[in-house]
Order: C-alpha cells, then sequence, then structure tokens
C-alpha cells in the first residue's frame, strides 16, 4: 500500500459585508512573507485581486497554497451571496429588479435562459442543481483533507489538483464543486467542472479537456473550450493570461478560476523533480 506525505498547508478566513460588497476582515496562516492587511477595506470584485498582486506577490510567484486560497476568494465570495437569494435575504426595494451584468459569461448571455428568468419574473434565477454524489475515494484516503459538516443553508467550494509524472513531463486532474446545503439537509451541486491535461518537461501545457458536469444553465456548457486558450503557456503564465483576456460569452467565471488555479502547479512540478531522498 503506497504512502502519502503531507508537504504544506493552509488556511484563510475573509469576513466580507455582502451589501458594501467590501473585505472586514482577514486572516490567514501562515503569514505570508507580505502583509495581506492591505486588502481589508478592499472590493471583494476585481479589485481585491489586484491589490492582492501588489502585496502578496511573492506568494504567486511562488504558487503557495495560500496564494491558491486568496485568488479563489472573490468569486468564493460571490456563490456566498447565491446563498443568500436562496434563503430569501437578499434586502430589497419594493417595486424594483436587480438586474444582472450581461455578456460576461455564457450563462449570462443575453437572450440566454437565465437572463430571460431574471427579465420575467420577480426574483433572481437561482437554478437548482442535482444531489451531490459523494467525491471520497476509498482506495485514495488523501485525497480530500476533513471537512466539517455544512449547516443548512451553506455553501462550500471544494477543489482537488492532482500532478503525477508520466512520459517526457506530467499529467494533471482538476476538479471543483461548487454545493450547497437544502433545506431538508441534503448536499446539491451547483457548479461542477472537471479538466484534464498535459505539462511537458519544462512546465508549459501541451494538452487539456475542460468537462463541465453540473451547471446552472443550457448556454454554460459552451464555455467548456474555452479552457484550450492556456495550451501553449507556462505554468506561471496562466493566472495573468486568463486574468486578462478570458471574458465574455466563450467563457465561464468558475471555468476560468478552474484555469487560473492550474498556474499553482509549477510548485509542484518542483517538488516532483527534485530527486528521491535513499531508500524511498
Amino acid at each position: 500500500m503506497s504512502s502519502s506525505d503531507i508537504l504544506d498547508t493552509a488556511s484563510s478566513t475573509v469576513e466580507v459585508d455582502l451589501d458594501a460588497r467590501r473585505v472586514m476582515r482577514i486572516e490567514v496562516n501562515p503569514s505570508p512573507t507580505e502583509g495581506v492587511d492591505a486588502l481589508v477595506g478592499v472590493s471583494i470584485g476585481s479589485q481585491f485581486r489586484r491589490v492582492l498582486a501588489e502585496c502578496a506577490s511573492d506568494e504567486l510567484a511562488g504558487g503557495t497554497l495560500l496564494a491558491q486560497l486568496l485568488d479563489d476568494t472573490p468569486v468564493t465570495a460571490l456563490i456566498a451571496g447565491s446563498s443568500l437569494g436562496r434563503q430569501g435575504l437578499f434586502a430589497r426595494d419594493p417595486g424594483t429588479k436587480r438586474m444582472p451584468l450581461t455578456d460576461v459569461c455564457a450563462g449570462w448571455r443575453a437572450g440566454g435562459l437565465m437572463i430571460r428568468a431574471v427579465e420575467e419574473n420577480d426574483i433572481a434565477y437561482l437554478g437548482e442543481g442535482p444531489l451531490a454524489p459523494s467525491l471520497d475515494n476509498e482506495s485514495d484516503p488523501m485525497a480530500w483533507h476533513g471537512l466539517d459538516e455544512l449547516p443548512v443553508g451553506a455553501m462550500r467550494r471544494r477543489r482537488r489538483l492532482d500532478i503525477s509524472p508520466a512520459v517526457h513531463g506530467f499529467d494533471f486532474d482538476v476538479v471543483f464543486r461548487d454545493s450547497y446545503i437544502e433545506p431538508d439537509g441534503r448536499e446539491s451541486v451547483v457548479h461542477e467542472y472537471a479538466i484534464t491535461g498535459r505539462i511537458d518537461a519544462i512546465g508549459v501545457v501541451i494538452d487539456l479537456a475542460g468537462i463541465p458536469h453540473v451547471l446552472p444553465s443550457p448556454e454554460c456548457p459552451a464555455a467548456a473550450a474555452s479552457a484550450q486558450r492556456i495550451v501553449g503557456l507556462p505554468l506561471n503564465q496562466i493566472r495573468a493570461r486568463v486574468g486578462a483576456e478570458f471574458s465574455g460569452i466563450s467563457t465561464c467565471t468558475h471555468l476560468n478560476d478552474a484555469c487560473r488555479s492550474i498556474g499553482g502547479l509549477a510548485r509542484a512540478v518542483a517538488i516532483l523533480r527534485q530527486p528521491l531522498p535513499p531508500n524511498s
């Protein structure tokens, strides 16, 4: 039976005022080489990642676990807002309707199901996903770290990035899932994507496939092909390229995040390139 060693761990706690869309508090472990207190008070939207790039450049450049967690914060806050909407906790002025931005991604395209649902009804389109099958694998007990049980109304984003040596490079396998705990206590899937691919010996993506599993709108899967745009990129350039160029109806916000996470595999590649210790 094979064994596993834990090489690193990280955690972050971010408190966000969803009405003001601003970061109220942030705690991280381990403490980064550069302070992240500059993130307190910033908008949880695009401003967050811009300030993060300034205050934690070493973390991002090194592809650390903490960098991965912090980079995911804006969209984690976005899906948290969906939880409030599902519970009817959004405060709305009588007689007003909050319209989402159109053509920002494949799902929220003009004329698409989700936009039409908002136009034709008084409540936001939130979708209803299937019940969540287990992601655990008895043959690989180290695949996921321990997770606390979520209360009703809570949401969770789970992400796994696996990489293994292959002929002349490395194979990788990425899975992410956003899920919601329904009023009856059962867990349902909101978003789920998988990405498989290969990196060559110098850390350039040479093959990739984006595989949609669960998405809220029939227009959403059309974005899967956009992941192909990172083929040919070195791992350390992926996050910046996705942030600068992946937008519009050919893309998906959540698939973009999964693509950004692949850039963090540069650190894993560096570890795998190290020679094995004697008697291993």
